[in-house]
């Protein structure tokens, strides 16, 4: 599954896939036994006079959820702390979109995404990164 961030500075892949493990310079992954996925819409209350219950009513409004860790590789201690410090800077929080391809041939657009936490885990040469992104509902382009 190869993941990029598309914005206004360009285009940044953040997840290679799993055939790059070990290999320096590459977001491997994703990695993990656990990855997120939420759907959630509004929905405000209403309840009719004389009614015995109240009814949802939808407002649209959706919003998507999204998260997964990569892993990434360095040929130096140093050259991975500079990263891990540098490299939050280097994203735009908003004025993004994903797109994450190799899903069964099936390619699948995030429009407005808002990177809403990264957390970068230095251990030794690697870095464990965790994104998470709130977005506008998916797209799905075959």
């Amino acid at each position: 599954m190869v993941i990029t961030y598309k914005h206004s500075g360009g285009d940044t892949v953040i997840c290679h896939g799993t055939g790059h493990r070990g290999e320096v310079g590459f977001f491997t992954g994703p990695v993990g036994g656990e990855d997120t996925a939420v759907a959630e819409w509004s929905a405000q209350v209403s309840r009719p006079i004389r009614a015995s219950s109240a009814k949802p009513l939808d407002r649209g409004n959706g919003l998507f959820s999204f998260d997964f860790s990569v892993e990434r590789r360095f040929g130096t201690e140093d050259d991975a702390l500079a990263w891990k410090l540098t490299f939050p800077a280097s994203l735009p929080r908003f004025g993004a979109r994903l797109e994450v391809g190799d899903i069964g041939g099936v390619v699948m657009e995030l429009p407005d995404a808002a990177l809403e936490r990264l957390t970068i885990n230095r251990v030794g040469l690697s870095c464990d990164v965790t994104f998470e992104f709130k977005t506008a509902m998916p797209e799905v382009k075959e």
